[in-house]
């Protein structure tokens, strides 16, 4: 396996961030280093070396997929409450869709449910 390299100060996997790195996460508050106000922590020991957690479609594993919104009725009735913190690639959220509404898997008498936006402009 290839160490990764952080995006925002080019540190490799295992390394300390560069200072001023967005990425950093105070060692004491657990906020972006450059935005808390705790005094500065020198001490290595509490520092938390760089490495990479991707973000996956917990349904296809697509690393970093584009994110999109989804009115939350919709999101939670078409993904089960177990899913529903997770993140979902577009491309698989259309997928569920289709077999709910339409696919080989929906219920019998089984009526699309519209949840487009009628409320006042």
């Amino acid at each position: 396996m290839e160490k990764s390299i952080c995006p925002k100060c080019g540190t490799l996997e295992g390394k300390y961030h560069e200072d001023g790195c967005t990425l950093e996460y105070c060692p004491v508050c657990r906020n972006e280093k450059i935005f808390c106000q705790c005094n500065e922590v020198e001490d290595k020991k509490l520092r938390t070396p760089y490495i990479e957690y991707p973000l996956l479609c917990a349904k296809c594993g697509k690393k970093y997929p584009d994110l999109f919104r989804v009115d939350d009725r919709e999101w939670e009735y078409y993904i089960q409450p177990d899913k529903r913190k997770e993140i979902i690639c577009e491309e698989c959220y259309n997928f569920i869709k289709e077999v709910i509404d339409g696919g080989a898997h929906s219920l019998p008498g089984f009526r699309r449910v519209d949840f487009t936006y009628r409320g006042e402009k």
